[in-house]
């Protein structure tokens, strides 16, 4: 029997999705949901925002992040470049909304919070797994898109 590895499973997805490959890693997520489930795509979101909060910190992370400690979420219209904080308002989609919020949730720890945000996934296998991989392509297109340590720019250390 052959021996099913989740990090290296979730490696090939992250490295698809840093190449741009949506292809690849649509195809490779698919692989980790039917072979882990739920429990896949949990470890896959902490995973992400964990790359991403090391990023933006330039290596320089603690256990956790607190809500004082300045962590913001905001979202921008690529067509527009337009920022908006707004994740529960109508004019950022659904999709982006609800993988903005499991960013927030995990990066301060709020396991309440990402458990509610969890919960809403749809039932039905294509809509989650779209709400997943856009989660996943905005915290590979922000490390893509930002320098190393962008969230410390500016700060005292």
């Amino acid at each position: 029997m052959k021996s099913v590895n989740l990090a290296a499973m979730l490696a090939k997805v992250w490295d698809a999705a840093v190449a741009d490959d949506r292809e690849t890693a649509w195809d490779a997520m698919r692989e980790v949901a039917m072979a882990f489930g739920m429990y896949g795509i949990d470890v896959a979101l902490r995973t992400w925002v964990a790359q991403s909060m090391h990023h933006g910190a330039g290596g320089v992370v603690g256990d956790r992040l607190d809500e004082d400690s300045g962590v913001q979420v905001s979202l921008m219209n690529a067509n527009t470049g337009e920022l908006t904080d707004d994740l529960v308002g109508s004019s950022v989609p659904a999709h982006a909304r609800w993988a903005a919020r499991v960013v927030a949730a995990l990066s301060t720890g709020d396991e309440r919070a990402y458990d509610r945000v969890l919960n809403e996934l749809p039932v039905g296998e294509a809509e989650a797994a779209q709400m997943v991989m856009v989660t996943l392509f905005l915290v590979a297109g922000t490390i893509k898109a930002m320098p190393y340590g962008y969230a410390t720019l500016g700060r005292r250390r």
